[in-house]
């Protein structure tokens, strides 16, 4: 009988660590990394800003748009807290955005670069997965 309940106990426990274990892994999407990022004062970006910016109604980004894009990439864990890309995620979001299996590794080679400062590794990130239609 004890045997029968130790199993038991074991089972659950083994279950409870699979199942943490699979949520951690989860992906989170841009829509929840850019909610996630909005409720940060240095992180927020003025919707209206960026809308006009894509509209080519005017030329330059938002000011803190590299603190903005640096946020939202490390909340998906593209980037690291070190500011350098996490190739294996990243590959993984290319995989599941491109157009062809052909375009995966050119596209992680072109996007892939970790410059010395993280904000611009996330501006060039982003640039590169919207030319290349990632997101």
């Amino acid at each position: 009988m004890k045997c029968v309940i130790l199993l038991c106990v074991v089972v659950l426990v083994l279950t409870c660590a699979s199942a943490k274990k699979h949520k951690d892994n989860k992906e989170i999407s841009i829509k929840k990394a850019y909610k996630e990022c909005q409720k940060n004062e240095t992180t927020h970006l003025d919707k209206q800003a960026l809308r006009k910016y894509k509209k080519k109604q005017v030329t330059t980004l938002p000011e803190n748009y590299g603190e903005h894009v640096l946020c939202l990439y490390k909340v998906m864990g593209i980037i690291s807290e070190d500011g350098t890309i996490n190739k294996d995620n990243l590959k993984k979001r290319i995989e599941k955005k491109a157009e062809t299996e052909d375009n995966v590794d050119l596209i992680l080679e072109e996007c892939g670069a970790s410059q010395s400062d993280p904000k611009q590794t996330a501006i060039n990130l982003d640039t590169c997965l919207n030319k290349n239609k990632i997101h």
